[in-house]
């Protein structure tokens, strides 16, 4: 089985058309018991978000959030299919997504 992996763009205001930042959102299965489930939201609006976080003057660190929920933003971010992934693989995510080295700091700014 396979599930369908988006990319979130959040806008930081609504009247330009730059991201403000990006993410990858892959929802949880509607058959995954352990994901946490309440009367607002269903499983199918949990998932997996992965983003690298920081600022150029700092340096960015990835980080991977479970049992995301995009709709509990104050502004909902736009969602983009990238495609789908195999559910075998999804337990190896996490740590290869970790292997990606992160931006540093900027020499620029």
């Amino acid at each position: 089985m396979s599930r369908e992996t988006f990319l979130l763009i959040f806008r930081e205001h609504t009247k330009t058309p730059v991201p403000a930042h990006w993410s990858m959102f892959i929802p949880s299965s509607p058959t995954d018991s352990s994901s946490p489930t309440n009367s607002t939201s269903s499983t199918s609006s949990l998932g997996d978000l992965f983003q690298a976080l920081g600022t150029p003057l700092t340096g960015y660190t990835v980080e991977h959030k479970t049992f995301y929920n995009p709709s509990s933003e104050p502004k909902p971010p736009l969602k983009i299919s990238l495609g789908s992934i195999d559910e075998k693989w999804l337990s190896q995510l996490d740590a290869k997504a970790k292997e990606v080295k992160a931006p540093g700091v900027s020499t620029t700014v």
